[in-house]
This record gives C-alpha cells, sequence and structure tokens, in this order.
C-alpha cells in the first residue's frame, strides 16, 4: 500500500510518478490487476519512501530543539538554564575553531 496520491503533499518528481500511475491505471482497467502498472507503482512507492526519509530525518533533528524552546516559554528558570546551555556550546565551538587553526 503506497501513501496519500494527493499531489499537493509530494514533490515534484513524485507528482509525475504519480500521474503516470494514474494514467496508466485509466489506460488499463482491467490489466492493472495482472500487474501492468505494478513498475510504475513502485517506482512511485520507493519516491514516496524517499520522501518520507527525509521528512523524519529533519523532524528528528529538530523536535528536540522545539520541545526544550516550547518548555522553556512555561519555564523561565529553565529557559535561563537553556541560555546559558547554549552560549557555552558557542563557546566551546569558537574554542575548538581557534584550536583548528592554531594547529595548521
Amino acid at each position: 500500500m503506497h501513501s496519500s496520491l494527493a499531489k499537493h503533499l509530494h514533490s515534484e518528481e513524485c507528482v509525475r510518478w504519480i500521474e503516470a500511475y494514474e494514467q496508466c491505471v485509466k489506460e488499463n482497467k482491467y490489466k492493472k490487476y495482472l500487474g501492468a502498472c505494478s513498475d510504475v507503482q513502485y517506482k512511485m512507492a520507493g519516491c514516496m519512501q524517499q520522501e518520507l526519509k527525509k521528512r523524519r530525518n529533519i523532524g528528528g533533528e529538530n523536535l528536540k530543539k522545539r520541545e526544550l524552546e516550547n518548555y522553556a516559554k512555561h519555564n523561565p528558570e529553565f529557559a535561563e538554564k537553556l541560555k546559558l546551555l547554549e552560549e557555552l556550546k558557542s563557546q566551546k565551538e569558537n574554542n575548538e575553531q581557534k584550536n583548528s587553526k592554531e594547529q595548521h
């Protein structure tokens, strides 16, 4: 089973595969049951899987940060600690950059 075929949910590449699949199904009313559109359907599903992987990666990277920021909005003490943590991280990155430049 594939995900929704709503075109506004997918990239241009996947929309082309969706349209090709819909056209194949329309042209092969009975042969579609015998696998006439299987190759197009597999490519369409593969495209949709790649999109899903990209969305999951983007969401996973930003999810923790969004959750922390949302919690900080409602908890001022936590917001101060989060700000301090971000400052320490930036200082650490700056120190690492300086050390790498000094070594070269």
